[in-house]
């Protein structure tokens, strides 16, 4: 008996010490993507219009997001800018061959790409004294 459950015991730490160790280079090979990812077109987002550019580098990441009033983004409203580190964390309970990661935002951007002050009062922008086309440092609530 003693042999039996010393061999269950065996295949057990064998089995989850094989499950851990892929685990830890599944996720050191996320943690260590490099490239980038690019919306194919723009997307709608209901009267709007928006384009992502994500780009991973060694556990770094950074969003670059364009909204505009046409899916073929001539007439851009703002661009959204924004970087910092992730970890993963775990595989994910609800997508197959998925894993959930912590995303932490280290610092954001936010350039102004439109003349129309009544647009640029619509989306908030105003109280910031946003110049049309100079990227600054923003500490706004999203």
């Amino acid at each position: 008996m003693k042999n039996y459950f010393f061999a269950i015991a065996a295949i057990a730490a064998v089995t989850t010490i094989s499950s851990f160790s892929n685990f830890d280079k599944t996720k050191m090979k996320l943690e260590r993507l490099s490239g980038t990812y690019a919306d194919p077109k723009a997307y709608s987002y209901g009267k709007a219009w928006g384009n992502r550019v994500f780009t991973f580098n060694q556990g770094k990441w950074t969003l670059k997001f364009t909204l505009a009033l046409d899916p073929e983004m001539q007439m851009q409203v703002f661009e959204f800018r924004t970087y910092g580190t992730y970890k993963v964390q775990e595989k994910s309970a609800r997508v197959d061959n998925a894993y959930e990661a912590l995303f932490i935002e280290e610092k954001k951007y936010v350039t102004l790409k439109t003349g129309d002050k009544d647009l640029a009062q619509a989306f908030g922008f105003m109280p910031c004294s946003l110049t049309k086309d100079v990227e600054i440092c923003c500490r706004m609530p999203w």
